[in-house]
C-alpha cells in the first residue's frame, strides 16, 4: 500500500509502462460511443428559461467533486479528473477513465399556482487523464525530478435546450389566440487539457471546440376565428468555436518530524487555486422558415424562408477562486467564489442581454478510515455541499438558485486495481421570487476507472 500521509489510499499494480497508442485506441472508441449516444439521448427536459440565449448551464463537475458543492478550483486528487481546473491534472497518480449520467426530477410552479413535474435524464460526461510518467516506475527508478505532467481529453455537455410552453391570450371574451413555443439542442465542448507542476506550483490549459444545435419553433392559432391561418416559426442554427482557460494551484504542505526524525510533509495541506479565461468567439450558421396554414383547407404561404446566414458570437469571460483544506484521506473542506461576465454574450441569431452573474460554494468530504479491512462504510467518503449564485438571464440579479448537495464515494479495489462509484445528489430551488419557480432534486452518478 501507498504511504498513506503522502499519496491517496490505492492498491495498484506494480510498473506497467505508458502505452501512448492504447491510450489513444480507448479514447477514439469511447468518444465515438458518446457521439453515439447523445445523438440519440437528447433530454427529455421542460425547462422555459432555457428559451433564452444557448439555453440553461450545464454544471460542469463530475460526480465526486459535486457531492460537496462542486468545488473545483482548489480541488485535486490522484485518482479523479478535475477538468474544470487544468492545473489539478498534474497531480493525477494513475490514468483515470470516468463516465457520468444523471437523472433529475424538476417540479414547475407558475405565479397562479399551477404546477408541472417534468423527468429528465442523460449522459452527462466522458473523460480520460493520465499521467505522462507511470509514478510507480518513478518510484522504482528513484526519480526525483520535481516536474509532473497530467493529460485530459474530454466531453461534456455545456447547455441544453428544452421546452414545450403554451400560452392563452384572452385579447377579449370572443378571442383567444393559442400559441405554443417548443425548443430542443444544445450545445457541448471537447476539451484537451494539460497540467505541470513543479514541486508545490502547478499550471495548467484546456484547449478544445464548442460544437452543437439549437433549434426553436413556434406557432400560433386564432382560435375565435371561423377561417384563418396559423403562424408557424422555425428557427434552427449551429454554433461552433475554439475555446480555452486557463489554471493554476499551489499547495503548502504542513510538516512534522518522520519515522526517522526528519522533517517531512504529514499529509495536512492547503490549496489555494484559480482558473478562468477571457471571452471567447463563436461561429454561428442559422436558417430560418416561416409560414401560414389555412387550418380548414391546408393550404400553405410561405412567407420568409431563408439559410446559411452565418454570423459571430461572444461568450463571456470567467474566473474562479478558492481554497481549501486537506488533510489527506481523511478531510477535504473548502471554498470557492466564481464570476462570469455575461454582459459580453453574444448570440448573432437570437440577441438578448443578459447580466453577470455571481456563485458561491461550500463543501467538504469526510473519509473516516480509508485503510479499514474490518468495515466498508469507514472508506466510504461522505460529502457536504451549499451552491448559492444567480443566472444571467435574470435582471437585477431576481433569477437565482441555491441548493444542497450530498455525496458518496465508494472504492472498489479488484486485482489491485482502484475503482470509483461516486454518488451526488443536489435538492434546489431555482428561479424568481415573484416568478416562475423551479424546485429539484439531481441525482449523479460517476464512475473512474483507475489503472496504473
Amino acid at each position: 500500500m501507498l504511504n498513506n500521509t503522502r499519496k491517496e489510499t490505492a492498491h495498484p499494480p506494480v510498473g506497467t509502462s505508458f502505452s501512448f497508442y492504447s491510450y489513444l485506441r480507448f479514447t477514439v472508441t469511447a468518444l465515438l460511443l458518446l457521439g453515439t449516444l447523445t445523438a440519440f439521448a437528447q433530454p427529455k427536459d421542460n425547462s422555459p428559461y432555457s428559451r433564452l440565449g444557448l439555453g440553461d448551464l450545464v454544471q460542469q463537475q463530475f460526480a465526486a467533486s459535486r457531492g460537496f458543492g462542486g468545488l473545483s478550483a482548489a480541488y485535486q486528487h490522484s485518482f479523479h479528473i478535475n477538468t474544470e481546473n487544468p492545473a489539478s491534472l498534474a497531480y493525477l497518480n494513475s490514468t483515470a477513465f470516468e463516465a457520468g449520467v444523471y437523472a433529475k426530477y424538476a417540479s414547475l410552479e407558475n405565479p397562479d399556482g399551477a404546477e408541472d413535474q417534468v423527468w429528465s435524464g442523460n449522459i452527462q460526461y466522458l473523460a480520460l487523464a493520465f499521467p505522462l510518467q507511470n509514478p510507480i516506475n518513478r518510484e522504482l527508478e528513484r526519480d526525483k525530478r520535481p516536474f509532473r505532467w497530467g493529460m485530459n481529453l474530454a466531453l461534456i455537455p455545456y447547455t441544453q435546450v428544452g421546452y414545450n410552453i403554451r400560452v392563452d391570450d384572452f385579447t377579449s371574451p370572443a378571442d383567444t389566440v393559442s400559441s405554443v413555443f417548443q425548443g430542443e439542442g444544445g450545445s457541448y465542448r471537447f476539451i484537451w487539457g494539460n497540467g505541470v507542476r513543479y514541486k508545490n506550483f502547478a499550471f495548467g490549459v484546456n484547449a478544445g471546440f464548442l460544437f452543437g444545435s439549437i433549434n426553436r419553433t413556434s406557432q400560433s392559432s386564432f382560435n375565435s376565428l371561423a377561417i384563418s391561418y396559423d403562424n408557424f416559426t422555425e428557427n434552427e442554427y449551429t454554433l461552433g468555436g475554439v475555446i480555452w482557460n486557463f489554471g493554476a494551484q499551489y499547495r503548502y504542505d504542513f510538516k512534522s518530524p518522520g519515522i526517522k526524525g526528519n522533517i517531512e510533509p504529514n499529509g495536512k495541506s492547503i490549496i489555494i487555486g484559480a482558473y478562468g479565461n477571457s471571452a471567447n468567439s463563436y461561429k454561428t450558421n442559422a436558417s430560418q422558415f416561416y409560414r401560414a396554414i389555412n387550418g380548414i383547407t391546408n393550404d400553405l404561404d410561405t412567407v420568409r424562408f431563408v439559410q446559411d446566414v452565418e454570423g459571430e458570437g461572444t461568450l463571456p469571460a470567467e474566473f474562479t477562486f478558492g481554497v481549501m483544506y486537506q488533510n489527506l484521506n481523511k478531510l477535504r473542506v473548502g471554498a470557492e467564489f466564481g464570476i462570469e461576465t455575461w454582459s459580453q454574450f453574444v448570440n448573432p441569431v437570437e440577441p438578448v442581454t443578459f447580466e453577470n452573474s455571481y456563485n458561491v460554494t461550500v463543501g467538504g468530504e469526510w473519509i473516516p478510515d480509508a485503510t479499514s479491512y474490518n468495515s466498508y462504510a469507514k472508506r466510504v467518503s461522505y460529502r457536504l455541499g451549499l451552491r448559492y449564485g444567480t443566472d444571467p438571464r435574470g435582471t437585477d440579479g431576481d433569477l437565482k438558485y441555491s441548493s444542497v448537495t450530498f455525496g458518496l464515494g465508494m472504492p472498489i479495489v479488484s486485482k489491485g486495481s482502484q475503482t470509483y462509484v461516486d454518488w451526488g445528489l443536489e435538492f434546489g430551488r431555482f428561479g424568481r421570487d415573484e416568478g416562475l419557480k423551479e424546485s429539484f432534486a439531481r441525482l449523479t452518478v460517476g464512475f473512474t476507472l483507475n489503472d496504473n
